[in-house]
């Protein structure tokens, strides 16, 4: 018996042991974020990026913005470059992103003409080649000025480079103070000729083409902006400063930079040998409860000039919202008022939430042959600067 009472307690043993539920236990891992001595190392920006896209959050990359934009003002505003070199440093510290390392580069390239800050704008510059900053030739022209410094640099080098990927601006080597051997020497003949093998590939090295490179095609069945989708959440690739001819918005009353938006690329629509159709959005950063989000249709001509731009959608206040649709060249648009749950001015839009749409007024628009954009029926109420404050 007692053979049988061991052999019976092994049995249950095994049974518990197989029937055991096991509990998976999850560490969370601090997020990666960049610090002085990781600042350059772009691998660490690569991993401080997944973990902040892993996180779900939108705070992090929120606040990195505003302190971005605050660098901006006084990089291109105020031209205060030491104070905008700290503002850039502290934004990438917080999220790291491409444009960030950019416009840090192109600051730290202004601040001084020492090889030392130089090298570190270079540092800087190639990161953002690294985080696929474009245009790419316009961040190797920057790394060329830097390089142009030292006696022994790689000036031309990157010069020939850049001429390779579609820097055609003669002009602005002539005018450089930095540039002023390398044109008297032979490398300048070489460059003129890389120059003009790039012109004669095609147009697709333009800064204009490579400003609609970086819109993906939408669909040929349409594009719909909904009720739900008007904060434009899914699109997070930033329009660059270098772009600012292409993006009237960008710039202020003051002809100086805006810096309570930044801009993304959403998509290309339509293009025809006379225009190109395009969308592209901004949310401000200089609010704290709602961002407004405006998100734009515009068209271009050949050479790359707006020939017309509209409001397409927008968030533009807790009360006031614009949906969309668009499709074969002609786009309808409609403003709501918003009805809250709760007054907004009580309770947080955390613990809030609409619970009724108001339609206020539409319209319908036609992209014409010439890439003018006019009204096809408009409702009695409509008016564009109602809903959105726009001038457009």
């Amino acid at each position: 018996m007692k053979k049988y009472r061991l052999l019976s307690l092994a049995f249950l043993s095994l049974a518990f042991c197989c029937t055991r539920i096991h509990k998976r236990y999850v560490v969370k891992v601090q997020p990666t974020q960049l610090n002085d001595s990781t600042l350059y190392d772009a691998d660490a920006a690569q991993d401080a990026i997944f973990d902040a896209e892993e996180s779900g959050t939108d705070s992090i990359k929120n606040l990195a913005r505003k302190i971005f934009l605050d660098g901006v003002d006084l990089y291109v505003n105020k031209k205060n470059y030491p104070a905008a070199v700290k503002q850039f440093k502290r934004a990438l510290m917080v999220y790291p992103t491409a444009q960030a390392y950019y416009e840090l580069g192109c600051a730290l390239e202004d601040l001084s003409s020492s090889p030392s800050s130089n090298k570190e704008a270079i540092a800087a510059l190639q990161v953002a080649l690294k985080l696929d900053f474009k245009p790419d030739y316009m961040v190797t022209y920057k790394i060329a000025r830097a390089e142009a410094i030292d006696p022994q640099g790689y000036a031309a080098y990157q010069l020939n480079a850049a001429a390779r990927l579609g820097f055609s601006d003669t002009s602005a080597i002539l005018k450089d103070e930095r540039f002023a051997s390398f044109v008297k020497s032979p490398d300048f003949v070489e460059f003129k000729g890389l120059v003009l093998a790039t012109a004669a590939r095609g147009d697709q090295h333009r800064m204009f083409d490579a400003f609609l490179q970086n819109f993906p095609d939408l669909p040929a069945s349409g594009f719909t902006v909904p009720r739900e989708g008007v904060a434009m959440k899914n699109y997070s690739r930033t329009i660059s400063y270098a772009f600012h001819d292409f993006v009237p918005e960008m710039a202020n009353v003051s002809f100086g930079r805006d810096v309570s938006h930044e801009f993304y690329f959403v998509g290309k629509l339509d293009q025809t040998p006379v225009y190109t159709v395009v969308i592209y959005t901004s949310k401000g950063f200089d609010v704290d409860d709602m961002q407004p989000v405006f998100t734009y249709i515009v068209t271009y001509d050949k050479e790359g000039k707006v020939v017309a731009s509209k409001v397409l959608s927008g968030q533009f206040s807790a009360e006031k919202l614009r949906t969309a649709r668009y499709i074969n060249g002609e786009f309808t648009v409609e403003d709501y008022h918003c009805v809250w749950e709760q007054p907004i001015d009580k309770v947080s839009f955390d613990h809030n939430k609409v619970k009724q749409y108001d339609l206020v007024a539409n319209a319908t628009f036609v992209v014409q042959p010439d890439g003018t954009i006019t009204a096809k029926e408009k409702s009695g109420s409509f008016s564009e600067t109602a809903a959105t404050g726009s001038k457009k």
